[in-house]
């Protein structure tokens, strides 16, 4: 975890997270986990992922704000 104090919201504490979009990643810069939140869309006849937004994408472990990545995005695309 983070060394960085909660900050006190009233009766709520938050914890900072890392900001880390712009950069396209399928894991977490801060803490590893590839296990990233994101917005979709489904088609709802074929159930298929249609639409996904990229810079709503959040690490599911540690909270931190991702961008997320798109196959054009993969090394191996260069």
């Amino acid at each position: 975890m983070s060394d960085i104090p909660p900050k006190s919201l009233g009766s709520v504490q938050s914890v900072e997270m890392g900001n880390f979009r712009g950069i396209p990643t399928c894991a977490c810069p801060a803490c590893g986990s590839n296990l990233i939140q994101i917005t979709a869309t489904f088609c709802p006849h074929t159930y298929e992922l249609e639409m996904y937004l990229l810079d709503n994408a959040q690490c599911a472990e540690c909270d931190a704000l991702l961008t997320a990545p798109t196959p054009i995005d993969h090394p191996a695309a260069s």
